[in-house]
């Protein structure tokens, strides 16, 4: 895991501090989502917060009747990191998270045929009960 702390620690650094939000996933694709031994540094795993995130963000895109399918959650081994792979209505999507920081990122391709992404920075609390809690907290980044 030593090889990958330094990656998953800046990481953690630009998510926290970066603004712009193309260059936060870039970093994560070129050094962590590309490489296929830290890919395989994990297990699959049911993380529900995060499908109920990716659906707010959804309907926060295109409205009601948002559908998340092929979800694929990975948690790194001996981590508190969470990365995986969807379709939001059709639309490859992806997202990453922090649990010991309770922060991460999701983006969405908007057009197989343009390079518009919609990405969006979230953070996390835990509330007593059984069901997930998503509040919006404004703003998004567009690059075209």
């Amino acid at each position: 895991m030593n090889r990958f702390k330094d990656r998953l620690d800046t990481l953690k650094t630009k998510l926290t501090t970066e603004d712009n939000f193309s260059a936060i996933y870039d970093y994560f694709f070129t050094h962590l989502g590309e490489d296929n031994a830290f890919l395989d540094y994990g297990k699959l795993v049911k993380k529900p917060a995060l499908k109920a995130i990716l659906q707010k963000f959804g309907e926060y895109l295109f409205g009601e009747n948002v559908q998340i399918t092929h979800l694929m959650i990975i948690n790194t081994r001996k981590t508190k990191f969470y990365h995986g792979s969807c379709f939001v209505n059709g639309r490859i999507s992806g997202i990453f998270y922090f649990e010991d920081i309770e922060m991460g990122m999701a983006a969405v391709s908007m057009s197989p045929t343009s390079h518009q992404v919609e990405y969006f920075r979230f953070t996390s609390t835990h509330i007593k009960g059984d069901k997930n809690v998503v509040l919006p907290q404004g703003g998004k980044k567009t690059i075209h």
